[in-house]
């Protein structure tokens, strides 16, 4: 096997092996390149979903991802943190993405969020409250831009 087919055998069988280890049975798209899950069994992925490049989940909390959903590159999506008052405690809320919703490229998703179905999230965007349905948010933290 020459080089170039090896590091295409490997990057498929890295996104195959992530696949398996989230329990997917159903089809799930990675752009080819790095994606980091902590906890990977607390994640549910639903059908047609795309996720970019270089996104992490930090799955504690657990992370719900609907069917149709896509993730732009450089995301993150957080569902647990640290206690203010003692740093050692994991304090952990789930992270939902709501069918159709897409998630801008390097958004970052706080813990105890629901992104709303159809809704948008501006590319940087830190969302810390939820996202309702048919609309769309950016900013830091990320407010209504406008309903769709």
């Amino acid at each position: 096997m020459d080089h170039a087919s090896h590091l295409v055998g490997t990057a498929l069988a890295g996104e195959a092996a992530l696949a398996v280890a989230l329990g997917l049975a159903r089809l799930l798209l990675f752009d080819r390149g790095p994606t980091s899950v902590v906890r990977g069994k607390n994640v549910q992925i639903g059908k047609n979903v795309v996720i970019q490049t270089n996104s992490l989940f930090m799955s504690a909390g657990g992370i719900t991802i609907e069917d149709d959903v896509l993730v732009a590159a450089n995301c993150q999506l957080i569902s647990n943190n640290h206690a203010p008052e003692e740093h050692q405690i994991l304090t952990c809320k789930p992270v939902v993405l709501k069918r159709n919703c897409w998630i801008g490229a390097g958004a970052t998703i706080l813990p105890g969020v629901t992104v709303g179905e159809n809704a948008i999230v501006g590319a940087g965007s830190v969302v810390t409250k939820d996202v309702e349905p048919n609309t769309v948010v950016g900013g830091i933290p990320a407010k209504l831009i406008k309903r769709l």
